[in-house]
């Protein structure tokens, strides 16, 4: 069996986004598991890439989205007659919804991850335009699936009030194991607790106006520890404005987008893990942290809160309250002090590995997606 990993934007590693780290890794383990693989790329320059252990096309990205780029369209036909399964990683692309009704046309098959593009939350606030938009073409790529695959319970619970989708799976992203061992030399410890968070600074699907409430309550009760936010994004300024006005700048470290080494080495410099996420696919910056080893204080909403628990190795937030986010930091503190939070964090990596390899994981696609 071929399997084609179609994807939309960068296609180079270190510049790649969430979705296409996750069918990046897909691809990579299962070249490794014996399967013809290949990963393509629809994206806006089609610059050399490095080698790699499955196959990789790049297409050109065209302004107008309901035109795909011939050579793509040529590429799909010929698979006709192979045995062989495409895989579209996202949700609202208009270039996905014609490749699929090209490949009905050819007669293969496809399945589709729209990496938490149809949770509730995101869904929701599509408006009018994302309702319509899904009535007219993404309600009909789905319909077609050979399967729909839901990265955390949330999602899969919610699908069905959007249409009927009886070809469903749920199976979580994984990490990759060779990168957790980034980082392994932390810099040097402070004398109080640090909470970090890594990823976009995105306020509203983040929650991260609320985990810099919540720290500003914290500090207020006499919390003495600091907030690491690892990454950048579009609502920077806004949350520096928001700690400024909290009276907390001294203790909010803002460190800039960071990568490999340096990001694994601050995430192992630091004590509890926080993502408050309203709305996820299943976020890839838990599993680095959970990998590296740090206890997770973690929403409902990141679909990860029940594996964490389950392996007691974090924390589940039930709502984002500044109230509940300074009670974990409390906590946090307490089990620092008796020495339970190491206990988390190890329970976390151990988790990390055997639950969530990418090995693991691309198994589970082929035997209950493909298949």
């Amino acid at each position: 069996m071929h399997i084609i990993h179609l994807i939309l934007g960068k296609a180079r590693p270190e510049r790649m986004n969430g979705v296409s780290k996750v069918a990046h890794q897909l691809a990579l383990h299962q070249a490794e598991l014996g399967y013809e693989v290949s990963l393509w790329g629809i994206t806006p320059s089609l610059e050399d890439m490095p080698p790699r252990a499955y196959g990789l096309r790049l297409f050109q990205a065209r302004r107008n989205k309901l035109r795909l780029d011939p050579e793509l369209r040529a590429a799909l036909r010929s698979l006709q007659g192979q045995e062989a399964v495409v895989h579209l990683h996202g949700g609202f692309i208009p270039e996905f919804y014609l490749a699929a009704r090209l490949l009905r046309r050819v007669g293969v098959p496809y399945v589709f991850s729209p990496h938490g593009a149809l949770s509730p939350f995101a869904f929701d606030r599509g408006g009018r335009k994302k309702r319509l938009y899904f009535r007219l073409f993404e309600s009909e790529m789905i319909r077609h699936a050979r399967g729909i695959h839901f990265l955390g319970q949330i999602q899969y619970d919610a699908a069905d009030r959007l249409m009927p989708m009886p070809h469903k799976v749920l199976i979580p992203n994984g990490q990759d194991q060779a990168e957790l061992l980034l980082g392994s030399d932390p810099a040097p410890r402070e004398a109080v607790p640090v909470f970090s968070y890594c990823g976009r600074l995105i306020i509203h699907y983040k929650g991260l106006d609320q985990l810099l409430a919540g720290f500003i309550q914290y500090r207020k009760e006499g919390g003495q520890g600091l907030l690491w936010l690892i990454g950048d994004g579009p609502d920077r300024a806004r949350l520096e404005a928001q700690a400024a006005k909290g009276g907390v700048s001294a203790y909010v470290r803002f460190w800039g987008s960071q990568y490999g080494e340096e990001k694994f080495r601050l995430l192992r410099s630091s004590d509890a893990f926080f993502h408050p996420s309203r709305s996820e696919g299943f976020p890839t910056g838990v599993l680095e942290a959970a990998g590296a080893g740090l206890p997770c204080v973690v929403t409902t909403e990141t679909n990860a809160a029940s594996y964490l628990v389950a392996h007691q190795a974090g924390l589940h937030l039930p709502d984002i309250a500044t109230g509940t986010i300074a009670r974990a930091m409390h906590e946090v503190d307490r089990r620092r002090e008796d020495g339970s939070l190491a206990r988390m964090g190890g329970e976390a990596a151990r988790m990390v590995r055997e639950d969530f390899s990418w090995s693991h994981i691309a198994q589970r696609m082929i035997a209950e997606l493909y298949a």
